[in-house]
């Protein structure tokens, strides 16, 4: 027998074409319509993703320059106060008060009234500074005689104000700890009414 060989042609069709047989015009009309939706909504959400991330980007830079310049502002807010705590307490006047072993010798210091002028001097201006809001010193019942001589505007104040304190028993509880940062409810009502929400206490 013979073998006759054959050849079979695929057509390939584009969509133009399939549109442009006799199809219903209607049918033709929503087809085009929803290959533009859908184009367009492709194209937006390429377009809303990447206005998406470009905004979570500069977001989290934002966050992150804020993050690190509140940290500066706190280290150099703490470095502030620590300094100006030791400041105070270095003064000639403070530690002759401590060091006396008695109010007699300790009024009777020639120069205890130069001291005394240095340090109130220095505490005022210290006070004007936009960080440091008041300063108080507590003394135990062994030094208030200095409260009827050299006290001025409530620097000294009887350690009996603050016994009720958080912070106080803070300090009671460990006798090693020299000083503490202490949050608005460590504080007393009245610290807090009178000198402010947040202290640095040295003992």
């Amino acid at each position: 027998g013979a073998v006759r060989a054959g050849r079979c042609v695929l057509k390939g069709h584009s969509l133009w074409q399939i549109l442009g047989r006799d199809l219903p015009i209607r049918v033709k009309f929503l087809v085009i319509n929803f290959l533009v939706m859908a184009t367009t909504l492709i194209v937006s959400a390429i377009l809303i993703l990447r206005a998406s991330t470009a905004v979570r980007e500069n977001t989290l830079s934002a966050e992150k320059a804020l993050i690190t310049q509140s940290a500066n502002t706190l280290s150099a807010t703490v470095d502030e106060v620590s300094t100006i705590s030791e400041t105070i307490t270095s003064f000639p006047f403070l530690n002759q008060l401590i060091y006396s072993e008695n109010a007699a010798e300790f009024l009777a210091g020639e120069d205890t009234s130069i001291y005394a002028g240095d340090f109130y001097n220095t505490i005022s201006s210290l006070k004007d500074t936009q960080i440091v809001t008041d300063i108080r010193i507590y003394l135990s019942p062994d030094y208030e005689y200095v409260y009827d001589t050299y006290d001025r505007g409530g620097l000294f104040l009887p350690v009996s104000d603050i016994q009720g304190g958080y912070w106080f028993g803070i300090f009671a509880g460990q006798p090693t700890l020299n000083q503490l940062w202490c949050p608005s409810f460590y504080l007393t009502k009245h610290e807090i009414r009178e000198n402010g929400s947040l202290a640095f206490i040295k003992r």
